[in-house]
């Protein structure tokens, strides 16, 4: 099985979460995560998930870390994670994605939003499904929350933006893509 270049889970839900995201077709090089979040918290624990599965945060370009610092208000994190701040809009959410999917240094991009009174979450999930239809890099989604996300959640459904019900779970769906394409390699060496 090794040499047929597995992926190896160990739950059900790690084996839906690897379908979801190799049945969208992602393919990534290496393992590199960025995260948008309008919630500090959620961000900083998949850090520290990201960390536990292997997956390196990826660290900005200088360049996108100008092009943050105009598109974002003077308060945002100033680093991988993204804090877009809880007041975050469609607009500020599209021009973060669409920086980071410019990145050479981001492989892949978790978006994360929790309900805050600023923020749409039917509006933003709209405008991730459309920033990723012109990227081959996988964007990954995580909507916290119940009936205020749920309509986000259905839009994700039936786009090309794979959804998780917590960002932990997102990022060992990252996981899994990368691995795949490390035992792709290794699978060409044999």
């Amino acid at each position: 099985i090794a040499r047929a270049g597995v992926v190896r889970v160990y739950s059900i839900n790690e084996l839906f979460s690897a379908a979801r995201v190799l049945a969208n077709n992602y393919v990534v090089n290496k393992n590199r995560l960025a995260i948008i979040t309008n919630a500090g918290g959620p961000g900083v624990m998949s850090t520290d998930r990201a960390e536990d599965v292997g997956i390196m945060m990826a660290e900005l370009s200088p360049d996108s870390i100008d092009a943050l610092n105009h598109a974002l208000p003077v308060h945002w994190s100033h680093a991988n994670p993204i804090d877009i701040l809880g007041d975050a809009t469609s607009e500020r959410y599209q021009k973060a994605l669409d920086i980071c999917l410019k990145d050479k240094n981001v492989d892949g991009i978790l978006v994360i939003l929790t309900p805050q009174a600023m923020t749409n979450p039917t509006q933003v999930a709209l405008s991730i499904i459309e920033g990723a239809k012109s990227s081959n890099k996988p964007v990954l989604a995580s909507w916290t929350g119940g009936a205020k996300v749920q309509e986000g959640r259905n839009l994700f459904a039936h786009s090309k933006v794979a959804h998780f019900s917590t960002p932990e779970v997102a990022v060992d769906a990252f996981s899994f893509l990368a691995k795949y394409a490390q035992n792709q390699i290794l699978l060409k060496q044999i």
